[in-house]
């Protein structure tokens, strides 16, 4: 009897234990089942940020390859107005050139005008000395 009361004895506490394992586990499963949840949402944040990320270096290779398209531009637009600026002041030297040939032709054309005009005067004098009135108002 008293092995019987120990072996009842020995299966209550069994069961007891039984009972708190079974606890045991239960709070284990569900703390599992918590710690896969939120692996998912991190897995789902991890694999949102690699698409991002990957979004991202894409926009950034592109960026990169629309700057070096514009420097090459703005490269361009400098010769072109290096260019244009050699031309201008090129041209701006030949005007500045044929102004100052055409102020030089202007300047030898006035002073032989007014060396005719000094030599008429004075040919015009010594006539005006010989003439009389009548003359020298058809002359004037």
């Amino acid at each position: 009897m008293q092995a019987l009361d120990e072996e009842e004895i020995q299966m209550d506490e069994l069961k007891n234990k039984i009972k708190e394992l079974e606890k045991v586990l239960k709070q284990k499963n569900l703390d599992l089942q918590n710690l896969e949840a939120s692996r998912g949402k991190i897995a789902k944040r991890l694999s949102v940020t690699v698409n991002k990320f990957d979004e991202l270096h894409h926009l950034s290779e592109s960026l990169l390859a629309e700057v070096e398209k514009l420097q090459s531009q703005l490269q361009d637009r400098d010769a072109e107005i290096s260019f244009l600026r050699q031309e201008v002041t090129k041209c701006t030297n030949e005007v500045l050139a044929a102004s100052q040939t055409s102020n030089k032709r202007d300047s030898d054309e006035i002073q032989e005008i007014l060396s005719w005009v000094d030599t008429v005067i004075s040919q015009t004098r010594v006539h005006d000395l010989h003439l009389d009135d009548k003359e020298s108002s058809q002359v004037q």
